[in-house]
């Protein structure tokens, strides 16, 4: 087990440094040209992705329940997929405020696509999977509690599609 793992508390936040952060379908980018740091944070505890700006001092904070899709690319990218007109924050020095601090990069934009730096761990990409499945897991069962007698019906049928919908919780749905 590597130092990213071992040393992480499961609320703490997982941040990933990226060289460059695409946005879909405008084709607009943040890179690190323009933005000497760059970076996304996938907070747990707070249920929110937070893009990180302008040497990490502004952030733009996309809740979680505005997320319909996630990936790990080809080359260790990952890529959020949004609903339309997606909610977000805007925060300086963690002080919440008006302007958007991309700009408005992110008006029209429906997925992200991360591009770490080369140094970051795949390790650091599959805690950020796991986190997300672990949200959405939540959420699925807070709406809908399972009883134990879904489990102990003898009917072959409804075993099976408990099982399987309890394999598709734990596995978000993939953008292709």
């Amino acid at each position: 087990m590597d130092d990213d793992r071992r040393n992480r508390n499961s609320a703490d936040p997982i941040r990933i440094e990226c060289k460059k952060i695409e946005i879909k379908p405008t084709g607009a980018y943040l890179d690190t040209y323009t933005d000497v740091k760059l970076s996304v944070l996938f907070r747990y505890s707070t249920h929110d992705i937070c893009l990180c700006l302008n040497e990490l001092k502004d952030k733009v904070c996309i809740p979680y329940d505005q997320v319909t899709g996630f990936r790990i690319a080809e080359y260790k990218e990952l890529e959020v997929s949004l609903i339309p007109n997606f909610k977000r924050r805007f925060f300086q020095n963690d002080i919440e405020i008006k302007g958007d601090p991309s700009n408005g990069l992110l008006e029209k934009a429906t997925s992200l696509l991360f591009i770490p730096c080369p140094y970051v761990s795949l390790n650091n990409l599959v805690s950020v999977e796991a986190a997300i499945g672990r949200y959405r897991s939540e959420i699925y069962f807070a709406n809908n509690p399972v009883s134990i007698s879904n489990f102990q019906n003898n009917n072959a049928n409804s075993n099976n599609e408990v099982r399987l919908k309890i394999f598709f919780i734990h596995n978000i749905k993939l953008i292709y």
